[in-house]
């Protein structure tokens, strides 16, 4: 069973990037055969196509602007929390730190 599963994962997974390339106009040539197979997989994975192209686009229209960034922009200098500057200025902190943003982080986000 946990095989299974896993093996499904991996499948459901590559369905969801291959319906993502759709989203981007990436699978083929005409627009409208991307948004038909986009719709197809991402409804067959249980994930939203249209909505998710919408927002995705507008990610992808702010990415590289340090202030605009709505996901992964990192923080000022000046926004840093004292207690966080004193963490990652030594390594112990600094491994604290990138163990919970791999442990919990990634999977929150």
């Amino acid at each position: 069973m946990i095989v299974y599963s896993l093996l499904q994962g991996c499948v459901f997974s590559r369905l969801w990037i291959m319906g993502h390339e759709c989203g981007h106009n990436a699978f083929s040539n005409y627009k409208w055969l991307d948004d038909t197979v986009g719709f197809i997989l991402h409804s067959f994975v249980l994930f939203p196509y249209f909505s998710w192209k919408y927002t995705h686009r507008r990610q992808h229209s702010k990415t590289g602007y340090l202030q605009q960034e709505e996901f992964n922009g990192p923080m000022l200098k000046s926004q840093v929390p004292l207690i966080l500057k004193h963490l990652i200025t030594n390594p112990a902190g600094r491994f604290l730190v990138t163990s919970i943003v791999l442990a919990i982080g990634t999977t929150l986000y």
